[in-house]
């Protein structure tokens, strides 16, 4: 897998017990750590292999394997950090990309692109 740039990556967990004044459920995103991350865009091919067929941006993501990172569920979501925003991917699939002792995390993620402008 050919690795396009280094970026780093926040990750995060919904949290269902803050309360607002009311004493309602609010739920919040809560950062669990950040790391840094190689990104890969996928094909269009492996899109349609996948039988996606949605207007979504997928890309693999490869971390180095700690307790954050191997406590990742499908539920958590990943924030990647750049100088001009944010960008927010849903996790779809999280696997060991190599085996070994300390094998890196392979993280498959999927984000709906922003709406195209109205002219």
């Amino acid at each position: 897998m050919k690795v396009l740039r280094h970026i780093v990556v926040r990750f995060e967990r919904m949290d269902r017990n803050n309360r607002d004044v009311l004493n309602a459920i609010v739920p919040a995103w809560v950062p669990l750590g950040t790391s840094w991350a190689g990104r890969s865009d996928i094909s269009d091919a492996e899109k349609t292999a996948a039988g996606n067929r949605h207007s979504v941006l997928m890309a693999r993501f490869v971390v180095h394997s700690n307790p954050i990172t191997r406590a990742l569920t499908g539920a958590d979501r990943m924030v990647e950090v750049l100088a001009s925003g944010e960008r927010i991917w849903e996790i779809a699939g999280i696997k060991n990309a190599t085996e070994g002792r300390r094998p890196p995390i392979e993280i498959t993620a999927t984000r709906t692109p922003p709406p195209e402008p109205v002219i």
